[in-house]
């Protein structure tokens, strides 16, 4: 929300479309939506990946750093209470390459009980050392963590393979010019 608001000195414009984050996904199924829905504001309509074992979606914050996450939030990306999000993980990076697992998540009932609806969950160990996003990269400072993913780990609530997320926020200290 802050960087789509400009540090809340503007209306919300979708980051991706603006050029300041860019999102990416494992795959796009046809009648999946667009990319940019992973970081809408609002509910943007269906949002999914194809029904792929480990599907992921991504956000690359380009300009901006996150350090000590505290919690994220998530928007189911289907209209109803279809292939709503069980088993998953959220990862975070300085360098789209090493990952570290901010929070993993298994559920035999899911957090989204309707179409669209919202969980949001917490990031415990978002003050460690390790998940604080604060550290020495190739003998750079990094000031937070630039790259943040979203992985399927399991089955959704309809026995597929389908990552279906219309919205991710995560909470921590954001860094970097509008």
């Amino acid at each position: 929300h802050a960087i789509g608001t400009k540090g809340g000195k503007q209306e919300w414009v979708n980051p991706h479309t603006q050029g300041q984050v860019e999102v990416t996904w494992s795959s796009v199924d046809t009648y999946g939506g667009k990319v940019e829905n992973f970081v809408a504001h609002t509910s943007p309509g269906w949002s999914q990946t194809l029904s792929t074992p480990g599907s992921s979606m991504q956000v690359d914050l380009k300009g901006f750093r996150v350090s000590h996450p505290t919690q994220y939030c998530l928007r189911h990306g289907y209209g109803d209470d279809n292939f709503r999000l069980l088993q998953f993980k959220l990862q975070a990076s300085h360098d789209n390459t090493n990952w570290v697992d901010l929070d993993t998540q298994s559920h035999t009932d899911s957090p989204f009980s309707v179409g669209y609806g919202t969980a949001a969950f917490p990031i415990s160990g978002g003050g460690s050392a390790e998940q604080s996003g604060l550290a020495t990269v190739g003998g750079k400072h990094e000031s937070g963590w630039r790259y943040f993913r979203l992985t399927q780990t399991g089955k959704d609530s309809s026995g597929n393979d389908h990552l279906c997320c219309g919205g991710f926020e995560v909470y921590g200290i954001l860094t970097g010019e509008w």
